[in-house]
């Protein structure tokens, strides 16, 4: 490969980030959507979570890294977490649009606080969205 391929399709090193980190998630989220039982856009979320988060955490300097950018560029992910609410009440007669992005604020804010804190474990991450999940259900 030639010297600079990767950044004629790559502008920046972020670009290059995310286009990596979509095409896993996109892995993670379909494995999660075999075994998706639930019903409840909250229990769903609980559950893409239990993954999603396992895979932030074993990734968790490069996910760091991503969200530091999106977080000043939530325009860049917008698309991606439209389409995660859709996938949360795809079983539902009706969208919550406060409700779903209540949800969303709580799964990030849970996943953000996780990834700061070395010891946080996928698990401890579930127990407390599901705690926070409850008040809001």
């Amino acid at each position: 490969m030639a010297n600079g391929t990767v950044f004629s399709h790559f502008p920046t090193k972020y670009d290059l980030l995310t286009a990596g980190i979509q095409e896993r998630v996109a892995c993670v989220l379909k494995e999660a959507s075999a075994s998706d039982t639930q019903s409840e856009p909250s229990e769903r979320l609980v559950h893409y979570a239990r993954y999603l988060y396992r895979y932030y955490l074993d990734n968790r300097e490069f996910a760091i890294e991503i969200f530091r950018e999106l977080i000043w560029q939530p325009e860049r992910i917008e698309a991606q977490i439209v389409e995660f609410q859709a996938r949360l009440y795809s079983k539902q007669p009706e969208f919550d649009v406060l409700k779903s992005s209540v949800l969303m604020d709580l799964y990030f804010m849970v996943l953000i606080k996780g990834l700061n804190d070395s010891s946080s474990t996928a698990d401890s991450m579930i127990k407390t969205l599901e705690r926070k999940v409850a008040l809001v259900a």
